[in-house]
C-alpha cells in the first residue's frame, strides 16, 4: 500500500504510547497506536471530537473503537500495519516531527524491519 501523508497530528498519552492521525494527500485519514503498531485507514477525521459531551467526555473519535470500525475503508493486514509505522516513523523523522514514545527510532525502524524478514 502506498502512502503519502498530508498532515498529522500526534499526541502523547502516556504508558509509553503515541497516538496518531491525520490525512493523507487521497483524501482518507488514518489512525494508530504506536502500544501495538495499530493503524486505521478511513473516510472521516478520528481528531475530530464526538459532538455529545454528556455521553463521551470530549473523547475523540478516534478513541473510539466502535467509531473505527464503522469509518475504516480496508482493513490492513498485521504486515501493512508495520509498514505504515515504518512510512509514518520515517516521515516524522524527516519532518522533525517527534513522536514521544521514541528515544531513538532508528531501533524502533530495524526492530520493524526485522519484523517484516521473517
Amino acid at each position: 500500500m502506498q502512502y503519502r501523508i498530508k498532515w498529522l497530528d500526534t499526541d502523547y498519552t502516556g504508558g509509553n504510547t503515541d497516538v496518531v492521525w491525520g490525512q493523507f494527500t487521497d483524501g482518507n485519514y488514518f489512525y494508530g497506536g504506536s502500544g501495538n503498531y495499530s493503524a486505521y485507514i478511513l473516510d472521516e477525521n478520528p481528531g475530530e471530537y464526538h459532538n455529545n459531551p454528556e455521553e463521551y467526555d470530549g473523547v475523540q473519535y478516534g478513541d473510539d473503537y466502535n467509531w473505527l470500525l464503522e469509518h475504516s475503508v480496508v482493513e490492513l493486514s498485521e504486515r501493512e500495519e508495520v509498514e505504515f509505522w515504518i512510512y509514518l516513523i520515517n516521515y516524522c523523522q524527516r519532518n522533525k516531527i517527534r513522536l514521544f514514545t521514541y528515544d531513538n527510532p532508528n531501533i524502533v525502524l530495524r526492530e520493524l524491519k526485522s519484523f517484516l524478514r521473517r
